[in-house]
């Protein structure tokens, strides 16, 4: 038992010296330190990396350009770098403690850079907990639409705008935001609801069909200072038509000044010629009050972008007379569009402010429906025929003739040549429709709208105390749609 107690002490003891031994060897550690310094300036090099080569250890050099480090002893190798300048490595061993470097550039070494930069001014509200986009007058004016939809369009990615031909999506259209149907949409005039339009969109596919949205054409895009769009959604605040987000008109409070705008153009062969002006003019009024009016005229011709339609290249090669082409396709005509604009405001008394503002415009929007042929081509042909017969009609049924029953009818896709035949033999016995529509027809769609609107309300002025804000709003929009040759 006393042997065993001793050889156990003597192991121990040998323990403990191995440890004091072993320990300080395998911790020892060298301070290197130096001075980087630029070999185009001879000035010192702040920033430069300083590192062991293989390891994680490294620092980098200070304001002066003079570093230290901690380095094992051994083989150590020291490596500086920076870029756009040579790497350089240094062995500890050979070079000392003390370590000073110049480093010379190197351009050849660089690897290929690419900057990628826009001209875009920014336009969201960081500081905003949801993502609010605030347009400008720079933003609102500097484009070359002449409309309030198409220059929130080309400013605001997720909100989109398509030119329909299709009853009234054609004459008030439909928009989506954030891929909502245009009345999950709010818009506000100086912080109060606009009203919807009085056009419904029943052909706008499947995502605004039935949708009723705000006209943002019956306000003036020179009345305008700023646009807010809140592409959130908004019902615990606007109620559940907000789901989309909100569109926020703000109208200028110039009390002086007038201002005028001018714009006329065409572009390409098929592209409509269009005519835009507008003005803008303040006046001071009494009790610290202002008045601001805008008056704006457009007049845009159709565009026509579409090539020939099937059917109608067969009508022409059986002879017939086919418009090309025979259906067109792009924006609609917009003609005699006036619209005007006032925003006022004043004190009521110290504190309490009262507001006016309110408009109203008319226009009148048509383009080509769809193509009706003499034939079978096309689904719309319903003139020319009775089902699977041609219609004819008797002009003297008190004679006894009856064209039908009587006279070989043309086929329903017979040439041109053969129906002007059965017409010059049976003129005044037997109508075809033929006679006033030889190439089939393309009727004109369209309608006049009308829309006016007033707000009036008061509101507390107060930096501090209660805010309240009282007002009531009237409005009325008309459609009034047409349909001819």
């Amino acid at each position: 038992m006393i042997k065993a107690i001793k050889s156990f002490r003597r192991l121990t003891s040998l323990a403990i010296l191995l440890l004091v031994v072993l320990v300080p060897a395998a911790s020892a550690q060298l301070a290197v330190r130096g001075t980087v310094t630029d070999g185009e300036t001879n000035q010192p090099f702040p920033g430069v990396t300083v590192s062991v080569r293989g390891t994680t250890i490294g620092t980098t050099t200070a304001a002066d350009g003079t570093y230290s480090l901690q380095v094992p002893v051994g083989d150590v190798t020291l490596v500086f770098s920076f870029v756009g300048y040579r790497t350089q490595e240094f062995n500890v061993s050979t070079s000392g403690e003390e370590i000073d470097v110049v480093l010379q550039s190197d351009v050849l070494g660089l690897d290929e850079f690419v900057v990628v930069g826009s001209r875009r001014q920014p336009r969201l509200l960081k500081d905003s907990a949801v993502p609010v986009d605030v347009l400008g007058p720079s933003d609102l004016h500097s484009m070359g639409s002449t409309d309030v939809d198409d220059m929130v369009r080309t400013q605001i990615p997720s909100y989109n705008l398509q030119a329909l031909n299709g009853d009234e999506a054609a004459i008030v259209r439909p928009a989506t935001l954030r891929g909502l149907p245009t009345d999950n949409v709010i818009v506000l005039v100086n912080g109060k609801r606009r009203h919807r339009s009085g056009s419904i969109a029943l052909s706008a596919g499947s995502l605004n069909e039935g949708a009723q949205g705000p006209d943002l054409n019956m306000i003036p895009t020179i009345a305008l200072r700023q646009i807010e769009i809140l592409r959130d959604g908004a019902t615990a605040q606007y109620g559940a038509d907000a789901i989309a987000g909100v569109f926020n008109l703000q109208l200028r409070e110039d009390a002086q000044g007038m201002r005028a705008r001018l714009r006329t153009g065409q572009y390409l062969k098929g592209d409509g010629r269009y005519v835009h002006a507008a003005a803008n003019t303040g006046f001071l009024l009494p009790s610290n009050g202002f008045a601001n009016l805008s008056l704006e005229y457009r007049d845009v011709e159709p565009t026509v972008r579409g090539a020939q339609r099937d059917d109608a290249l067969t009508l022409a090669r059986r002879g017939y007379p086919v418009a090309d082409p025979a259906q067109t396709w792009g924006s609609a005509e917009v003609s005699h569009s006036v619209v005007g604009f006032l925003n006022s405001g004043f004190d009521v008394t110290p504190g309490i402010r009262g507001y006016v503002f309110g408009g109203g415009g008319r226009r009148t929007q048509e383009y080509g429906f769809y193509f009706r042929a003499p034939g079978t081509s096309t689904a719309r042909s319903s003139v020319f025929r009775f089902g699977d017969e041609r219609a004819v009609v008797d002009l003297k049924p008190d004679a006894g003739v009856h064209c039908r029953e009587d006279k070989i009818l043309p086929d329903l896709d017979a040439t041109n040549a053969e129906i002007q035949g059965f017409i010059d033999e049976f003129q005044g016995e037997c109508f075809l429709f033929n006679e006033i529509f030889p190439g089939g027809f393309t009727p004109r769609f369209g309608g006049d709208v009308f829309d006016i609107s007033l707000t009036a309300g008061v509101r507390s002025d107060r930096i501090d105390g209660l805010n309240w804000d009282v007002s009531v709003s009237g409005a009325r929009s008309r459609s009034n749609f047409f349909l001819y040759r």
